[in-house]
């Protein structure tokens, strides 16, 4: 009876009828259904997705919604795949971005460049120590290439010179008598010692007047200048402390053309002994500007060199003379020598008028107050 009652339940016959449709629908197996009612509750997502979740009935009516529900699990599947690839993908491009932008990834790309590039290095001289030079050391040995270069062009130039002195001086010693040879050239060390003329008066340049024209003077200077006018005539600036004067010397009936070609290199600063004439200077403008002395000038007829510099000077007397306000003027076509480099060659600028004239004065300062202490015991 009890069974007959349960039977004609409502419910019951439902769920009878709804285990039969899922039995058929799943080929009559009801491990598939527990494997399908067992999926659809791990994956709640596909449901989420579709829309709202669906009931029992629904889920399990027909086979043709188990078709659906699988359509739709594999999609997302797919699509759940893609969008991790395209992730993974973006991910590496970031961070592919990332290390090449980054210090490192630069030193990385910085030494592919170098491997590949190793090529075009190992064509680079090489150091002391067996590797390519550096950019700088490539620099450093192209400026001693050009200082080597520029050093090997002087040495050139001057062997030039030598050699045309040598052939100027041969020519002239075959056609200068010995008269001729004897109002030049380099004096020895001890030439006053056995005896010295007693007629032999030096002078100083600074005594000299306009009364002095015409007559024979001896005295000793310095080179101060050398300017060549022409082959046979070059003017030399001879200084005696603070005074200067032009001696001019060209070739005439007692001045052969060696000698005139040998006063043309004589160095300056060198000490000389000269033997000329005076005379009133033949410039246009009627007096020499060149020169502290400028109404007279002395013809040179004999001219001994009795100390000569053995070392090149870091420049001479007359550039140490030219003030800034000059150069300036003359837009640098004077050099000014800079304060650092008169003090590294103190000697050279003390020979200036300058600086002469200062310790002139501060002579003289102490002199008078010598005397005047002396004066009052």
């Amino acid at each position: 009876m009890k069974k007959a009652l349960h039977k004609l339940v409502p419910g019951h016959r439902r769920s009878t009828s709804a285990s039969g449709n899922y039995s058929n629908s799943d080929s009559g197996t009801p491990t598939s259904a527990s494997r399908a009612s067992t999926d659809m509750t791990e994956r709640p997502r596909a449901s989420m997705d579709t829309g709202a979740r669906p009931t029992s009935k629904a889920r399990f009516a027909s086979p043709r919604n188990s078709t659906s529900i699988d359509t739709r699990k594999s999609t997302d599947h797919n699509n759940r795949a893609s969008t991790d690839l395209s992730h993974r993908r973006q991910s590496r491009s970031t961070s592919h971005h990332r290390a090449t932008h980054s210090p490192l990834g630069a030193f990385r790309q910085k030494l592919r460049r170098g491997s590949s590039s190793s090529s075009s290095s190992d064509d680079r001289p090489l150091n002391s120590a067996g590797e390519p030079m550096s950019k700088a050391q490539l620099r450093k040995r192209q400026k001693l290439l050009q200082k080597e270069e520029k050093h090997k062009k002087a040495e050139e130039h001057s062997a030039a010179d030598r050699r045309l002195q040598q052939q100027t001086q041969a020519r002239a010693e075959a056609d200068e008598t010995g008269d001729m040879k004897s109002k030049y050239g380099v004096l020895p060390l001890n030439y006053y010692a056995p005896a010295q003329p007693a007629n032999e008066k030096r002078i100083n340049i600074l005594e000299l007047s306009d009364r002095d024209v015409g007559s024979w003077v001896t005295f000793r200077a310095r080179v101060h200048m050398i300017r060549q006018i022409s082959s046979r005539r070059v003017f030399i600036a001879l200084r005696q402390q603070t005074a200067s004067i032009q001696g001019v010397l060209h070739e005439h009936a007692g001045v052969s053309l060696g000698m005139v070609y040998w006063a043309k290199h004589l160095k300056l600063e060198s000490v000389v002994r000269v033997r000329a004439v005076v005379q009133e200077p033949k410039a246009k403008q009627g007096k020499i500007t060149g020169c502290t002395i400028g109404n007279l000038e002395v013809s040179i007829h004999e001219l001994h060199v009795e100390g000569s510099r053995t070392a090149p000077l870091p420049f001479n007397v007359p550039e140490a003379q030219v003030t800034r306000e000059q150069a300036e003027a003359t837009k640098n076509a004077r050099h000014h020598v800079s304060d650092r480099t008169r003090l590294a060659n103190r000697i050279v600028d003390l020979r200036t008028n300058t600086s002469q004239s200062i310790f002139r004065v501060q002579s003289g300062i102490s002199s008078f107050f010598r005397e005047y202490l002396r004066g009052q015991g």
